[in-house]
């Protein structure tokens, strides 16, 4: 009786000792757990942590005041959950920029050829004055036209660079971008309830220029600039109603957040680029030349897209599924997939190693092969295939609009096509106005034929005097037509037209001729 012990082996032994578990053992780990893997661990801060779960995403999106209640309340969205119109939801936020800052700090230090044991360091300007860059994009991809908050307690001459030229309050729907813009100082060179509120206004006239009228949902962080009583009323009075995402949520929940990095890498190539050919230290100017100069070409319109594609609105409905979860703190349970039993067991009874032994195992997995490949599997549910319905090719025309080998402007390219196209249009309404005149004609004359057949039947049976018999002496209306026989025609009188005028001229002429002649013969032969 008593426990039953086993009794360790060498290996466990060293582990219950202290040592640690060798290279072996990891590698058959692993293989024996697919699951799980090696990995860096990233640093997340804990209020972000708390925050970045699958809660907070059903919240944001449909909870009571989740998004979701927003669009469909501000009629953006219908009942069924399709988005009506996607310029009407923006998203704007604000970014801090550096003028001359951090350019070859970290990973991006330069390595140089140095002694080994000699220092390399590089003397280089920096000028450490912190800006911010308000940016707002709509859910249709549109660019709207940036804010610069400086630092400064004034706005100089100096701050009037050349390159604010491309900003001439316009709207440009074929770039998918505006040229409003506004510049602001404050204090510290962060937004405030009064830069904020300035900004909306330009923000007004901008929707207004695209002829935006109906309420419009704005996206946006809960900064404290937000929460301004004059904000808050001049945003309700003027069809846009702020949307505020929870706290510590904006790396997930905000599309601009998505591509804020590439915005500062452009401006860093931009400035290094500028500065090989400055002799002095970067300004407050230069950076808004280099904002001016950057700002058209920093993103695409697919990038626009994308980024709210990436916090889970598309632009026809929303998609809480799209956002990434792999940085979730706590992580969603992963799909349950149906599972199939491959093990194959050690045949009983039968020596091992022997060729009975591998023959029954190979039969056993001959019945696993045939299960699995008889088992229906849908990929979808299966989490290994996303399935989109394929939608039908657009046809494109094929007209050309060159005739040989050279290069055109994009503008006369499009100007052709637009031409080409007007004029087959031109050419097909020639053709249905001709088509509906051959048909009109042809129904005249068949219906005149008609006529004239039954009018020359009743004249040929009249013709010698009215047998109709209608009584009191009177006669058809047939009888007292006539026949011309030069156009095949029926009459009220004799025909009056040239060309019959002319033959009757020309064979009365001819008869009377012929009868002169036959009164020669006679008088010769008398």
């Amino acid at each position: 009786g008593g426990r039953k012990h086993v009794e360790f082996n060498e290996f466990s032994k060293n582990v219950y000792l202290g040592a640690m578990p060798s290279k072996r053992f990891f590698t058959g780990f692993f293989g024996r757990h697919p699951e799980i893997s090696l990995k860096r661990q990233e640093k997340l801060e804990a209020k972000r942590a708390s925050m970045t779960n699958e809660d907070m995403v059903e919240e944001h999106f449909r909870g009571v005041y989740g998004l979701i209640a927003e669009l469909k309340d501000a009629g953006i969205m219908d009942e069924n959950g399709l988005i009506l119109d996607p310029r009407r939801i923006v998203n704007l936020d604000e970014t801090p920029a550096f003028v001359d800052f951090a350019d070859n700090k970290g990973n991006a230090k330069t390595k140089r050829v140095a002694g080994k044991d000699d220092k390399c360091i590089g003397v280089s300007t920096e000028n450490r004055e912190c800006n911010t860059v308000t940016m707002c994009w709509g859910l249709d991809g549109f660019n709207y036209g940036p804010q610069i908050i400086v630092a400064k307690k004034t706005i100089t001459e100096g701050l009037a660079v050349d390159a604010l030229k491309v900003f001439k309050d316009e709207i440009h729907e074929e770039f998918h971008c505006s040229t409003f813009g506004i510049i602001s100082n404050t204090q510290y060179g962060v937004q405030t309830g009064d830069t904020f509120l300035d900004y909306l206004k330009k923000l007004d006239r901008e929707l207004s220029a695209r002829g935006i009228n109906e309420e419009v949902v704005v996206l946006s962080d809960s900064h404290a600039s937000r929460k301004d009583v004059r904000v808050l009323q001049y945003a309700k009075d003027h069809r846009m109603r702020l949307f505020f995402e929870p706290p510590q949520t904006s790396h997930f929940l905000q599309s601009l957040d998505q591509y804020n990095r590439q915005f500062h890498c452009r401006y860093n190539k931009a400035k290094n680029n500028l500065k090989k050919q400055l002799d002095r230290n970067m300004n407050t100017g230069d950076f808004i030349s280099l904002v001016a100069r950057i700002w058209k070409d920093w993103s695409s319109v697919d990038d626009r897209i994308n980024s709210f594609a990436q916090v889970g609105i598309l632009q026809n409905r929303v998609a809480p599924e799209n956002i990434d979860r792999s940085q979730f703190y706590v992580q969603p349970p992963p799909k349950e997939v149906q599972k199939v039993n491959t093990t194959i067991a050690s045949p009983v009874g039968v020596e091992k190693e022997s060729a009975e032994y591998w023959q029954e195992k190979y039969a056993q997995a001959q019945k696993i092969i045939e299960a699995q490949a008889d088992r229906e599997v849908d990929p979808a549910k299966a989490g290994i295939m996303h399935v989109e319905q394929r939608q039908n090719k657009r046809k494109v025309s094929q007209v050309r609009i060159t005739d040989s080998y050279g290069s055109a402007t994009m503008s006369n390219l499009l100007g052709k096509r637009k031409a080409q196209e007007l004029e087959e249009l031109d050419r097909k309404n020639q053709e249905i106005i001709k088509k509906q005149r051959r048909d009109q004609i042809a129904q005249r004359k068949a219906k005149e034929d008609s006529t004239f057949r039954t009018l020359y039947a009743a004249w040929t049976r009249c013709k010698s005097g009215c047998i109709c018999a209608l009584g009191d002496g009177k006669s058809c209306d047939a009888s007292k037509l006539v026949y011309c026989e030069y156009c095949n025609q029926l009459k009220k009188k004799i025909c009056n037209s040239k060309s019959c005028k002319d033959k009757r001229a020309a064979a009365e002429s001819n008869a009377m001729q012929i009868e002169a002649d036959d009164d020669d013969d006679d008088d010769d032969d008398d």
